[in-house]
């Protein structure tokens, strides 16, 4: 299991308090890096950084959906959490 989804995991069995985990995932050439951020905004300001950057970057929300770049914006919105 790769390190952030047992980040994911833990973060979300914590007491019993359930923290809302955003997984930012971005690749380019050789690099790969993967990101948690507590929300949403948040995670979408790291993704842009990122793809400015010329990382291909995706969100995954605490549902496990995955958004790509031009999906971004959905993010932002309450849908994007059902």
């Amino acid at each position: 299991m790769p390190f952030y989804e047992c980040l994911a995991i833990h973060d979300r069995r914590s007491n019993g308090w359930t923290n809302m985990t955003f997984i930012i995932e971005a690749t380019k050439d050789d690099h790969r890096t993967a990101d948690i951020r507590s929300s949403a905004i948040d995670a979408v300001i790291l993704a842009r950084k990122l793809a400015a950057d010329g990382f291909a970057v995706s969100i995954q929300n605490p549902a496990g959906r995955q958004y790509s770049a031009d999906q971004f914006k959905l993010l932002l919105t309450n849908e994007s959490l059902n």
